[in-house]
């Protein structure tokens, strides 16, 4: 997609119909089959680290510079990267940059960018024990959205965009499938029925099936990595907090609802237009979950949100002339006549004007392992 994914971080290997917690050397059935899964994440995480779309930092070209890196005296664990001759913690998503010691470790700059530091919070290690991935997404019908200005009628105007040009709403679909763009439902643990169900929202990626092994449905394990702008800043020493938390329940007739605990928000992404995206406000996710013998697993449902109007005229502004002419559209006739018919509708400022567009998207959600 032409973008940089220095700074993202290895989290979750899916697996089709099974959210048994794994530790990163436990196996499923055969368990050479999960070495290998686990030796191949870390190929892949030494090879994306030399990739020339990444951010280098200061020090790396003397790195580079060295005509013989030190060997380690033994193998390292799958967690570590040999580094002068030493095993050393890849902390991610700095890959290997930081320390391992208690002063020193991977942390968020007020731009989102990773970077070694001896302040500022630092990513969490794991998902959590619950992790629900989507493999599918669509925009709903613009008649489908959530009542989310109390008029009593659907809000979803950017569904009126995806109703006019089919494209622009399968490019949502595509990104998921090409790797792109992997949302994820995360928690601290298995939720129960009718009790309280707290979780997040959480945007990564795969690298995909040529590379990973990815297949686009997840019908085999691979690896995924969280993007560093999931997370807020925050603090030195303590863990950053997701930008999207929710908070909800999972009723006893197999319906889910939740409302985010104040203001969540995450990346929209799409392929129609590469370099369109979005952040979006989270008001609304409703679904149904099916009981199976590992607990209750998210099915489906829909999400609903409002992007800031200023917001999508940057973005479609920021997207070069290239990339409309690739749908043949001219740049200004494309981005006037979805801000046309994507009106705002929603108002984020709470000064009695409409100034956000709605968007209503369906789910489909599988199960995942940490």
């Amino acid at each position: 997609m032409g973008r940089s994914w220095a700074g993202w971080a290895v989290w979750s290997t899916l697996l089709l119909g099974c959210v048994e917690p794994l530790t990163p050397a436990s196996s499923v059935g055969d368990p050479a089959d999960a070495d290998a899964a686990v030796d191949a994440s870390a190929s892949g995480l030494d090879a994306d680290a030399a990739d020339a779309g990444d951010v280098v930092e200061p020090g790396d070209a003397a790195d580079t510079a060295d005509a013989e890196p030190l060997p380690c005296p033994a193998a390292c664990a799958a967690h570590e990267t040999c580094k002068g001759g030493v095993c050393v913690d890849r902390l991610l998503p700095c890959k290997g940059r930081c320390l391992v010691s208690s002063i020193e470790y991977c942390a968020f700059g007020l731009a989102g960018e990773a970077t070694c530091a001896t302040s500022g919070c630092k990513q969490p290690g794991t998902t959590g024990a619950f992790n629900q991935i989507a493999r599918k997404l669509v925009i709903a019908p613009a008649d489908q959205g959530c009542d989310l200005n109390g008029d009593g009628t659907s809000d979803n105007a950017i569904g009126s965009v995806s109703d006019k040009y089919p494209s622009f709403n399968s490019s949502l679909q595509a990104a998921v499938e090409s790797g792109a763009y992997a949302p994820m439902f995360a928690a601290d643990s298995v939720p129960t029925t009718s009790a309280d169900f707290d979780f997040s929202v959480l945007i990564g990626h795969h690298h995909g099936q040529s590379e990973q092994g990815c297949a686009h449905d997840y019908s085999t394990p691979c690896t995924i990595w969280i993007d560093k702008a999931s997370y807020k800043g925050g603090p030195t020493g303590l863990l950053c907090e997701p930008k999207a938390p929710l908070s909800g329940k999972l009723f006893a007739n197999g319906e889910l609802r939740a409302e985010p605990v104040d203001t969540a928000t995450v990346r929209l992404h799409f392929s129609f237009l590469d370099g369109f995206d979005v952040e979006a406000r989270i008001h609304r996710v409703e679904g149904t979950y099916l009981q199976t013998e590992h607990g209750p697993q998210i099915h489906g449902g829909r999400v609903c949100m409002s992007v800031s109007a200023k917001d999508v005229e940057t973005a479609l502004n920021a997207v070069a002339p290239a990339e409309y002419a690739k749908v043949g559209l001219a740049k200004e006739v494309a981005i006037g006549a979805f801000l046309v018919i994507a009106k705002p509708d929603v108002d984020h400022n709470k000064d009695g004007f409409a100034d956000a567009i709605s968007v209503a998207v369906f789910y489909e959600t599988m199960a995942a392992v940490p």
